[in-house]
């Protein structure tokens, strides 16, 4: 795709291509086990969920799962979820990621 911009106050046309591209982000980071992590433990899983996006639920159940390999089952204390700033998204992924946490009910 090609823009055309004028520029009057100078005279100038310019001529831009565009190029579409696919962005892809991480809407669930886990951060456990780092220095950023403010409670400094291993025995808690952390993940923030920026927004509910396609990839939601399986990046919490990915880090879930590290989680469990990483830290001993007898030690592992639980999570915490972080939902701080997410503006929102998509409803299933929202209701898949309190599937991870609850067995059944509203």
């Amino acid at each position: 795709m090609s823009v055309t911009i004028e520029r009057p106050s100078l005279g100038a046309v310019k001529n831009y291509t565009l190029t579409r591209a696919v962005i892809s982000m991480d809407m669930v980071k886990d951060i456990n086990g780092k220095k950023e992590f403010p409670l400094g433990v291993d025995k808690i899983g952390y993940v923030r969920i920026t927004q509910f996006t396609e990839q939601t639920a399986d990046g919490l159940k990915s880090a879930m799962e590290r989680f469990r390999s990483e830290i001993p089952a007898d030690k592992f204390k639980g999570y915490i979820l972080d939902l701080r700033n997410n503006p929102g998204g998509l409803l299933d992924q929202s209701i898949e990621v309190v599937n991870a946490f609850v067995d059944k009910g509203e």
